[in-house]
C-alpha cells in the first residue's frame, strides 16, 4: 500500500486504482469530503473512508 496523509485527496493519487494506508487518528471534522457512496476526487481519501465507515 501507498502511505498517505490524512489530507491526501483522490486527485493526488495518479492511478486508476491504488491500495493506500491511512494513518490512525484522522479527525473527520478537519477533512473536506464531498459525496456519500461515491466521493469526488477533491475529497480526502482517509476522510471519505472514515465517513463511509460511519454510515
Amino acid at each position: 500500500p501507498i502511505a498517505i496523509t490524512c489530507f491526501t485527496r483522490g486527485l493526488d493519487i495518479r492511478k486508476e486504482k491504488a491500495d493506500v494506508l491511512c494513518p490512525g487518528g484522522c479527525p473527520l471534522e478537519e477533512f473536506s469530503v464531498y459525496g456519500n457512496i461515491v466521493y469526488a476526487s477533491v475529497s480526502s481519501i482517509c476522510g471519505a473512508a472514515v465517513h463511509r465507515r460511519q454510515k
